[in-house]
């Protein structure tokens, strides 16, 4: 029984310093003026780089293009940006982050839509987890 008494002395104590030092360090970083942290740009991710990399003309010739009832041929979509940074994003080969990107794209009515979309589908990509 003394054994336990003595144990629960010590966390008890424990407990109780815990909570006078945790006290006195708020009440120190409440009062001293407040240092602002460094503030070093987030590495972009690949959604952000493609997305940076989307050349106005080029998108709005393509929607014109699709807007008039024209095709769109591989070169001129090709033009509107690193697709090779979509498709990292994507986890998905170079062609299918093309046609996922042409999908949206004739979706979209204006730029400003179209990166609106792409920004939301980039919050609905899932991890692709390899098995080996």
């Amino acid at each position: 029984m003394s054994k336990a008494l003595l144990l629960s002395c010590v966390l008890t104590t424990g407990y109780v310093a815990f909570l006078i030092v945790s006290l006195s360090e708020s009440q120190t970083t409440e009062s001293s003026p407040q240092q602002p942290a460094a503030t070093t740009p987030a590495p972009l991710t690949d959604i952000d780089g493609f997305l940076r990399s989307l050349d106005p003309e080029s998108v709005n010739r393509c929607l014109q293009l699709h807007q008039s009832g024209k095709m769109i041929d591989q070169e001129t979509l090709l033009r509107c940006g690193d697709f090779s940074l979509y498709a990292k994003h994507q986890r998905l080969p170079m062609q299918y982050a093309v046609g996922h990107f042409k999908n949206i794209l004739l979706n979209s009515s204006t730029l400003h839509s179209l990166r609106a979309q792409l920004q939301d589908s980039s919050e609905l990509v899932m991890p692709a987890f390899q098995t080996r």
